[in-house]
């Protein structure tokens, strides 16, 4: 019995340090774009994570990478970034394609890419999705999370 008690009080310690994770993680993520040190205090943090294992981890960790392009001089390095960023977005995407918020860090990231990088084939695809799907979410803090940022980048 004390065995189950146990397990039981792990798994709900475990399951609130990972809510409590990723909104400094959200929070992190949306104020990685306003200097380099909030950048890569970002990307240390995500570094950090077991992102393998975890579709969201390894979701921001990719759009640290695309953030981290702004503050690099060098053309190869942001083409490496931007690379490593890419596949680790769409990787976790294509693991759960129906997930609000990895659909929503995509259109984040394409909305304020150049065009000629030629990545912005998905921001109407995924916007109409967010959109769409936004009412049916139940995690509040999320869609306030989702509702602030969209309102933030179409601004």
């Amino acid at each position: 019995m004390l065995k189950y008690l146990i397990l039981f009080l792990f798994f709900i310690y475990s399951f609130i340090v990972i809510a409590d994770d990723i909104s400094q993680i959200r929070n992190m993520y949306t104020s990685s774009i306003e200097t380099e040190k909030k950048c890569e205090d970002f990307g240390k943090h995500m570094l950090n994570l077991n992102y393998d294992e975890n579709n969201l981890y390894q979701a921001y960790l990719g759009c640290y990478y695309f953030i981290k392009c702004k503050y690099t001089s060098s053309n190869m390095l942001k083409f490496k970034y931007f690379n490593k960023g890419k596949a680790l977005l769409e990787s976790s995407i294509n693991n759960n394609s129906s997930s609000i918020e990895l659909r929503f860090l995509r259109y984040s990231i394409q909305v304020n890419l150049p065009r000629i990088l030629f990545y912005y084939q998905d921001i109407e695809k995924d916007l109409n999705f967010v959109q769409h799907n936004l009412k049916s979410l139940k995690d509040e803090k999320l869609k306030k999370y989702i509702l602030k940022s969209l309102n933030n980048l179409n601004q």
